[in-house]
Formats: C-alpha cells, structure tokens, sequence
C-alpha cells in the first residue's frame, strides 16, 4: 500500500513538472521547495537512487525521457539544449530510461 501511495506521488510530481514547469500537489496546489524535498527524500528511502548501477556521465535534453551515453548520439543531434551529469540527476529531471540507441535500452 505504501509503495502504491508512493508510485502515485511521483506520478503526480512528473506530471505536474512537465505540465507546468513546476511541482503540484495532486490538489493543484503548488509544493513549496520543502515539500518538493521531503518527497525526494521519502522515495530515496524506499527505492534508493535512480539508476545508480550506471555509472559515467549521461546527457540529456530538458523534456526527453531517455538517457544517452553518447553525447553525439544521433537522436540528441537537433537538440536545442543538452544536459549532462550523472543517471541519477538524469532521472530527477525526467531522463529515466536508456536511449535505445547509445545507452543500451
């Protein structure tokens, strides 16, 4: 049950960051940085860090949902905007899953 609560906590922090570029409470009130934080902190405890097997630098661009290993991958080459660091900040901002292409997915 508390995993389900969880999972839909989350669900509601990623819709609420793409839909409006900031973080809502499923009310549509917007979380304050505290909460934001705290709701970070809880899913580390349960699930641990995203990605934390995958170990490098990965990039990024703000709105995609994959990863990529290579920064010249093919599908980050119209790109406006590539970001990089590691998976887990890669996953914070939405990038969770390997580009099928360079990173293995």
């Amino acid at each position: 049950m508390r995993r389900a609560c969880l999972i839909a906590l989350m669900l509601v922090f990623l819709a609420g960051c793409r839909a409006q570029g900031g973080v809502e409470a499923s009310s549509g009130e917007p979380l304050t940085p505290e909460e934001q934080a705290s709701l970070y902190e809880e899913r580390l405890e349960h699930e641990g860090e995203p990605n934390a097997g995958i170990k490098g630098t990965v990039y990024w661009t703000p709105s995609g949902e994959k990863y990529h290993k290579d920064p010249n991958c093919s599908y980050l080459k119209n790109a406006k905007e590539v970001l990089s660091g590691t998976a887990a900040q890669a996953a914070n901002h939405g990038a969770s899953e390997p580009c099928s292409r360079c990173a293995g997915g």
